[in-house]
C-alpha cells in the first residue's frame, strides 16, 4: 500500500473539490455505479465526466470502494442549487434501494446521514463547507492523499494565503481515516474515522476536541457497527476527542492544547517532535473508549512551525502542517 499525492490543485468551487476526489479514487479502483448531472441520470455509470457536471443543481453520485474486509463502503454526495450538500454513508448494505433518479439518490438499509436533512425524495442540504466555500474560486489550493490499496483511506484538504502570505489555517478538510490497533477490532467495530471540517480551527486540540463540531452536523465521528439491538444493522457515528497520549480515564480535560507545540526540536537530529493522533470517545457517547491510531494525522509537539510549513521526518518534506497536526506530503512546494 502506498500514498498517492495530488498537491496544489486549484478547485473552482466545492463541486470541483469533491469531483477531483472522486476522480482520484476511481483511479485506484473505486467505482461510481450511479450518478446524475441534475438533468440526466444513469443507474450504471458515471455521467460526471467534468467538474461542471457536478456543479448543477441536484447533481449527485454514488461512490463505491473496492472490496475491503469482504464488503464495500459507499457514499452518496448530492449538491443543492448553491454550495450546499447532502452526504450519506453506508458501510455494508450499500445504496441499492429506494427510487434513484435525476434528482433523487438511492437508499441503503444501514445509511447514515453525514450532512444535510430531509429524505431522498425531498432532500435538505447543509453548508458542508460553511463560509469557506467562497474560497473555492481559485483563491485556495487543495491537496489529496489517496491510499492505492486496502484499507483505502483518503484525505483532502485546502490551504490558502492569509493577508498575502502563507500561514493561514487549512480552510477545509475531508478524511476517511483508517485506524490501527488498539481498538480497530473488538468493541469499536469498523476501523475508520470520518472527519470533515471547515473552519480556521480545524485540527486543533483545545479542550481535547480535535475539531469544532458545534454546527450540529456529525463532522467528526468514528464508525461503530453492529452493537446492540438498536445498532445491529447500521453504523453509529460516535463523537470523539483525541489525546496526545491515550492514558487515564479518557476525560476530555486530560488533554489540552498546552501539550502541543510545547517542546523544542530533537537536539540530535534537529527534527520536530511528533506523535500519532489517537482517536477516542468520551464515556458519555454510545461507545466510550479507545478507537485506535490515525493513519494520516500526527500531533506536532515542537514549537516553531506554522500551518503550511513542510516538515522533514522520514524523508525531506514528507509532512504538511495544519494547525497542531501534520499530514502526509510529497515535498512539493505549496502553491498559492
Amino acid at each position: 500500500m502506498a500514498f498517492l499525492y495530488t498537491p496544489n490543485y486549484a478547485p473552482t468551487n466545492t463541486s470541483d473539490y469533491l469531483w477531483k476526489l472522486k476522480e482520484l479514487l476511481v483511479g485506484v479502483g473505486w467505482t461510481v455505479p450511479m450518478s446524475s448531472t441534475g438533468s440526466s441520470y444513469s443507474g450504471s455509470s458515471d455521467l460526471l465526466t467534468t467538474a461542471a457536471n457536478l456543479a448543477n443543481a441536484n447533481a449527485w453520485f454514488r461512490l463505491r470502494s473496492p472490496t475491503v474486509d469482504g464488503r464495500h463502503i459507499e457514499w452518496t454526495f448530492q449538491r443543492s442549487s448553491h454550495e450546499n450538500w447532502r452526504v450519506k454513508l453506508s458501510t455494508r448494505a450499500n445504496f441499492t434501494g429506494g427510487s434513484p433518479g435525476t434528482t433523487q439518490t438511492p437508499s441503503a438499509t444501514d445509511e447514515v446521514l453525514l450532512a444535510g436533512t430531509g429524505s431522498d425524495a425531498s432532500p435538505g442540504y447543509a453548508a458542508f463547507f460553511g463560509s469557506v466555500a467562497n474560497d473555492f474560486n481559485n483563491t485556495a489550493r487543495a491537496a489529496y492523499v489517496i491510499q492505492d490499496a486496502a484499507p483505502y483511506g483518503f484525505l483532502a484538504h485546502s490551504y490558502k494565503k492569509a493577508g498575502g502570505a502563507p500561514g493561514a489555517a487549512t480552510a477545509a478538510i475531508t478524511c476517511w481515516d483508517p485506524v490501527t490497533l488498539p481498538g480497530s477490532t473488538g468493541t469499536m467495530g469498523d476501523p475508520y474515522v470520518w472527519y470533515h471540517d471547515y473552519n480556521t480551527s480545524v485540527c486543533q486540540s483545545a479542550t481535547g476536541v480535535f475539531s469544532n463540531i458545534s454546527s450540529g452536523q456529525p463532522l467528526a465521528n468514528f464508525v461503530v457497527y453492529g452493537h446492540g439491538n438498536a445498532y445491529s444493522s447500521r453504523p453509529v457515528l460516535s463523537s470523539f476527542f483525541t489525546g496526545v497520549i491515550g492514558v487515564g480515564t479518557m476525560n476530555p480535560g486530560d488533554f489540552t492544547s498546552s501539550v502541543v507545540k510545547l517542546y523544542p526540536n530533537d537536539e540530535w537530529t534537529g527534527k520536530k517532535w511528533v506523535c500519532p493522533v489517537i482517536w477516542a470517545s468520551r464515556a458519555t457517547e454510545y461507545f466510550g473508549g479507545l478507537k485506535g491510531k490515525s493513519t494520516f494525522f500526527k500531533w506536532l509537539l515542537s514549537s516553531g512551525a506554522s500551518s503550511q510549513d513542510l516538515l522533514s521526518l522520514a524523508a525531506t518534506g514528507d509532512r504538511f502542517v495544519i494547525n497542531e497536526v501534520s499530514v502526509p506530503w510529497d515535498n512539493t512546494t505549496p502553491l498559492w
